[in-house]
């Protein structure tokens, strides 16, 4: 009798440990993708901010020459990126003022992650 409790107390300490190793196994999976997506994101609005940048510097008069209705790729390490800009023109009235700005809106889209991440940044140049 003594024999056989210590082989049923070995399978139960096999599966408890088999158990253990998935759900180890199952967290670290989860965080390494979590991780994953937050570079992917990351990258994404490190992209369109870069764009912003280089706009905020552009001349008012050669703003949509430059910037109007583009369709680019960008490869990283993190895979590809399409990124389209979009201007829009707009003249601001108030009480004794007129103004006019371009908005610019630049999306940015993961191409190469099996779920799209997609990023809108806004800039107003005046």
């Amino acid at each position: 009798m003594n024999d056989y409790s210590d082989l049923f107390m070995v399978i139960g300490a096999s599966l408890l440990y088999a158990i253990l190793l998935i759900d180890i196994n199952i967290t670290v999976l989860h965080g390494t993708k979590y991780k994953t997506e937050r570079e992917v994101e990351y990258t994404a609005i490190a992209l369109a901010q870069d764009i912003i940048d280089e706009a905020r510097w552009v001349p008012y008069d050669q703003f949509n020459t430059r910037f109007a209705n583009t369709d680019s790729t960008y490869n990283t390490t993190l895979g590809d990126y399409r990124v389209t800009t979009k201007t829009l023109s707009n003249t601001l009235s108030g009480i004794g003022v007129s103004n006019d700005h371009i908005q610019l809106d630049v999306r940015v889209q993961s191409v190469s992650t099996p779920d799209t991440v997609s990023v809108l940044l806004s800039y107003v140049k005046n």
